[in-house]
């Protein structure tokens, strides 16, 4: 999985059939589905289609960038694609939070709203907020 440089979409670079050195255009997740093989086991499977750019997602995209560099004193050019993914990573993860405050945390009872609480922290009497949402969040927030 890599970031695309233009839009900062996770895509994959799949290779060319018929010339394994080369690639095909990149592809972006879907979803994940079950398909029937031919001797009607099922598999699990994860389903892309040809990724193009959102010209929304662009501007949104470089201008991360843009401020990253200039948050480093460099230019937007000289950001790598290690420096890309965690940008991307951290995007993700903001809108994780942003999607987990929705729902009381059924891990700590973090209310709507509020970040979810370190639990370890809050054994010695300490109120101290996790840096992520804790996953049984994020899933009771996914299945509603």
């Amino acid at each position: 999985m890599s970031v695309h440089k233009d839009c900062g979409r996770e895509i994959e670079w799949p290779r060319n059939p018929e010339n394994p050195e080369k690639f095909l255009p990149p592809l972006e997740f879907v979803d994940r589905y079950y398909i029937l093989m031919e001797d009607g086991t099922p598999a699990f499977v994860n389903v892309y289609k040809r990724h193009e750019c959102d010209p929304e997602e662009i501007t949104i995209w470089m201008d991360l960038k843009r401020r990253q560099a200039q948050a480093k004193g460099i230019s937007v050019d000289a950001i790598n694609s290690h420096e890309e993914r965690l940008i991307k990573k951290e995007q993700n993860r903001k809108e994780d939070i942003k999607f987990a405050k929705k729902r009381v945390c059924p891990t700590c009872q973090a209310p709507i709203g509020q970040m979810c609480i370190n639990l370890a922290k809050k054994k010695k009497g300490e109120k101290v907020h996790t840096k992520n949402p804790h996953p049984s969040r994020m899933e009771y927030s996914w299945d509603e």
